[in-house]
């Protein structure tokens, strides 16, 4: 963090009111696309400080050679104190017996959350995507995600062959592999990644692999349509009828798919943004791409709030929806995982450095974290909350299945 505000100091010499929102009808915040919201964060910082282009490519030159002054955490440090656990002699025939190490491959659909970005980057002059980091989908060495997680307790216990999916890398050097999450993506956007990852499931475990392998996807959508919700106008493209309707649509995708488990995410109060706009030096842009979260207008902040609840709400009825029409398959079914529910974010490390509105490597750790712990723990007693100031791995146990 203090690079970006030594950064945001030496932009704010050109010009002296970087507290206020710039307001001007060349910038194009209609789009949410990676590309189009990073384009978006440059241009207001340019046309507020009256940049130059030379200057904008000396302060890139420099800022590429910043890295972040973070330590990543050791994902063998997190699981050096988890035990062996044994594996299935068979592949098991029923979800309900699947231990961890039985699932062979990850998927992943949703938005700029699976893509990771700007979890990485120190300022808007950086800004990338980091899918390698990815809390549901990232393989990067040893850093802590789900994937990984589930892939060193695996490696402790006997299995010989990795996880299939993982996506690697950032920027020009990313491979999403089996994350087929796009950024920018609202959800009626869903289904079509839904069929989407399908395919690249046939793709990538061939015929015999899709019939006979283990294969879990990760479902978290929603943030962008929640950036509408305040808006009168946008509202009826993004309220919970159509998130709700949206959902349906993206299971039935997956209902013919064999040996699969689906957790599908629910959502944090991203409201908590507003406590940290100041703090993070974000006010000129945060408005901008996400006014409904990050705004001072409790009406506003309230009704983001109440369909946070309704989006949740509906989460929880579709998967019970897709489990009753599966009911008859012993091969299939889908879970909530609520572990970000009652999060508190209590500070600003969580968050990108580069747009306020992310999670900074560290948000996307812990996610990874509540993920997994809640995939081994039973439909009763999953946590809804992650202890931020000890996010602690829970360890398998002989006893462990990944619980639907």
């Amino acid at each position: 963090m203090t690079q970006f505000f030594q950064l945001f100091a030496v932009l704010c010499v050109f010009k002296a009111t970087c507290g206020a929102r710039i307001s001007s009808d060349a910038v194009d915040r209609s789009s949410t696309s990676f590309a189009s919201r990073s384009d978006y964060i440059k241009k207001v910082y340019i046309a507020e400080n009256n940049f130059s282009e030379d200057q904008v490519s000396a302060m890139v030159e420099q800022e590429a050679h910043r890295t972040s002054l973070r330590q990543s955490t050791s994902v063998k440090d997190l699981v050096r104190a988890c035990d062996a656990i044994p594996l299935s002699g068979t592949t098991p025939t029923s979800v309900f017996e699947v231990r961890p190490c039985d699932l062979d491959a990850v998927g992943a659909i949703g938005d700029s959350l699976t893509t990771a970005d700007n979890a990485d980057s120190t300022s808007w002059l950086n800004m990338r995507q980091y899918p390698g980091l990815s809390w549901s989908m990232g393989g990067d060495s040893d850093r802590v995600t789900m994937p990984n997680i589930l892939n060193e307790i695996c490696e402790k216990s006997g299995k010989t062959t990795s996880i299939i999916g993982r996506s690697t890398g950032s920027g020009n050097n990313k491979i999403f592999h089996l994350n087929a999450a796009v950024s920018g993506a609202i959800s009626i956007n869903l289904p079509g990644q839904a069929t989407d990852l399908v395919e690249k499931f046939k793709t990538v475990l061939g015929d015999t692999g899709y019939e006979t392998q283990w294969k879990h996807a990760t479902v978290l959508i929603g943030g962008n349509d929640l950036c509408q919700v305040c808006i009168p106008s946008q509202l009826p493209k993004h309220d919970d009828t159509v998130f709700q309707q949206s959902l349906r649509s993206t299971l039935a995708a997956f209902q013919d798919v064999p040996r699969l488990i689906v957790s599908v995410v629910a959502h944090l109060d991203y409201t908590q943004l507003s406590t940290f706009v100041d703090k993070l030096g974000c006010r000129l842009t945060l408005p901008g791409i996400c006014d409904c979260l990050s705004t001072e207008q409790r009406d506003k902040l309230e009704l983001a709030r109440e369909y946070v609840a309704k989006f949740n709400a509906a989460l929880e009825q579709e998967v019970m929806v897709f489990n009753d029409n599966v009911r008859d398959r012993q091969d299939i079914r889908a879970v909530v995982q609520p572990f970000a529910i009652k999060t508190n974010i209590t500070t600003a490390e969580f968050i990108s450095d580069a747009d306020c509105f992310h999670p900074s490597e560290l948000g996307q750790e812990v996610f990874g974290i509540g993920l997994w712990n809640n995939m081994i723990q039973s439909v009763a007693s999953k946590a809804n909350a992650i202890d931020l100031a000890n996010p602690e791995v829970q360890c398998p146990t002989r006893d462990s299945r990944i619980f639907t």
